[in-house]
């Protein structure tokens, strides 16, 4: 199964939307060019696309964690995809 992860980006006051899969990234200006991107590059490489989970993590305060939380987790994937 392919694992394609979507996370927002903030370029100064621009946001685009950057997929991760792997060590490929690709980058549009919704999750969904992100995504569309990322799978044209998985189908040149010969990537089977059978089955495919896509995370789109927003960074939003909910029930189960707070501002300051979700702002800690998204610096840290910002770290992690460095």
């Amino acid at each position: 199964m392919t694992t394609i992860t979507i996370v927002p980006e903030f370029a100064g006051k621009t946001l685009t939307y950057k997929a991760i899969c792997g060590n490929q990234e690709t980058s549009g200006l919704t999750p969904g060019q992100a995504l569309d991107l990322m799978e044209t590059s998985l189908i040149a490489e010969g990537e089977n696309m059978g089955e495919t989970l896509v995370i789109l993590q927003r960074f939003r305060p909910d029930n189960l964690f707070s501002k300051q939380q979700q702002e800690r987790l998204q610096e840290l994937m910002e770290e992690f995809h460095q």
